[in-house]
Parts: C-alpha cells; structure tokens; sequence
C-alpha cells in the first residue's frame, strides 16, 4: 500500500504557516514553562470575560419571585 496523498487547501496551508510563525518563539522555552505560559493567557482571557460589563448586565434585570413574560 502506497503513503495516503495529503489533501490541503490554500486556507489549510495559510493557516499552518501562520500558527508556525507564531508558535515558533515558544520553542525556545521547556514544555512546563509553554504550559504554564499557555495556561496563565488561558486564565487572563477567561478573567476579562467573566469581569465585562455585559456579563453583569444580563444578570442586572433577575429578580427572585418575578417571573418575566415576553
């Protein structure tokens, strides 16, 4: 059996080359400091979503014992 020829598009082979561009710095670090890299931009990016102000604001309008018809 021959090797599978690979099937990629003009937007998979941009795509490819642009996540090597930008992951190629991290290859100077170990693995644990890329984890702990990857994970502290992970919590930051999940931090600044739950404290915006349209979180809140959705949260704003609940009242207990109300119920709201559309």
């Amino acid at each position: 059996m021959g090797r599978r020829p690979k099937f990629t598009t003009p937007l998979t082979r941009l795509r490819d080359t642009l996540v090597k561009y930008i992951v190629r710095p991290l290859d100077v670090f170990s693995p644990s400091v890329r984890f702990l890299i990857g994970f502290s931009i992970l919590v930051l990016i999940t931090s600044l979503l739950l404290f915006t102000n349209y979180a809140s604001a959705i949260n704003a309008e609940y009242r207990y014992g109300t119920h709201i018809q559309a």
